[in-house]
């Protein structure tokens, strides 16, 4: 993780962007994190907090060739990637295959999903106290 340097927001907090996140995962392509974070929930219920940052374009900053130009870029907080990782890891890596999850995958990850973000709630409301 040390290779890949994190963005900071005004708060201090890091995030990462999707081809980042999805290295740190592993596990995952990039186009499924994309998609997850476009929606900011995983297709099993694991809710991503997801930071869209305009981008900033010359005026001779697009390449004519490409298929889309982007005018954000997705940016994803270190607790959820550090999270999603957890949970991917918890349950189970999903075998690489075309198609969707499985599912009895979608079962195991969600029961993962829910098994973290009831940790990360009750070390949220501890800081708090």
């Amino acid at each position: 993780m040390s290779d890949l340097k994190p963005i900071f927001d005004n708060e201090g907090n890091r995030l990462y962007n999707v081809r980042q996140a999805a290295k740190i995962i592993g596990g995952i392509c990039e186009a499924t994190l994309a998609r997850w974070a476009e929606r900011g929930v995983t297709s099993f219920g694991f809710k991503i907090d997801v930071k869209f940052e305009p981008l900033i374009h010359a005026p001779n900053g697009y390449r004519h060739e490409a298929l889309a130009h982007r005018e954000v870029r997705r940016l994803v907080p270190e607790e959820d990637v550090l999270a999603l990782k957890d949970v991917l890891q918890e349950a189970g890596k999903p075998k690489r295959r075309s198609g969707g999850l499985s599912a009895s995958e979608l079962e195991r990850l969600e029961e993962a999903a829910i098994r973290i973000q009831r940790r990360r709630r009750s070390q949220i409301v501890a800081k708090h106290l």
